[in-house]
């Protein structure tokens, strides 16, 4: 009987590793370092009415800066904001700027998620105030704002995407 019961629990163990092994294994979780975020992310973000907003931006060291296209000098610049800030926690990246001029001020956020080597998804969050008073509301400021989402691509010069 005692070798019946050795018997069972070694035919248990066996059924048991043969469903673990037969299992599908799950991928690893890509992790991100802070070097991960290095280079230029662009892509074309969409919001809720499909209009597009081509985004560059150059990470380096941790500091995340908006790049445009100069029309005149038929090149792209890094962006020049009253104040910008970067926050780089695991697979987030958090880039926020706040620029003002005239009556009007403005703020960007671009949240970014880690999802593979190469490839960032992101939130862009615009929110413009203008100190002139709204037709419909004339006691407030006039304001607005606008979503955009959609996926980064890293490259390592802003030529390399254009060359594609």
């Amino acid at each position: 009987m005692k070798k019946l019961t050795q018997l069972s629990k070694l035919f248990a163990l066996i059924i048991l590793l043969v469903v673990a092994w037969s299992l599908p294994q799950a991928q690893a979780q890509h992790v991100a370092r802070k070097s991960s975020f290095d280079g230029f992310w662009i892509g074309e973000l969409s919001d809720s009415d499909d209009d597009t907003n081509i985004v560059i931006i150059g990470i380096k060291d941790g500091v995340a800066q908006r790049y445009f296209y100069d029309e005149e000098e038929d090149d792209f610049f890094p962006s020049e904001y009253f104040d910008e800030s970067t926050l780089i926690a695991g697979n987030n990246v958090a880039y926020t700027w706040v620029n003002k001029g005239g009556i009007w001020s403005e703020t960007q956020a671009h949240l970014m998620d880690y999802l593979r080597p190469n490839l960032l998804y992101c939130v862009l969050i615009r929110q413009v105030n203008n100190a002139a008073a709204d037709e419909d509301f004339p006691s407030m400021n006039n304001e607005w704002s606008t979503t955009y989402e959609g996926t980064l691509t890293r490259y390592n010069t802003i030529q390399e995407y254009l060359d594609e």
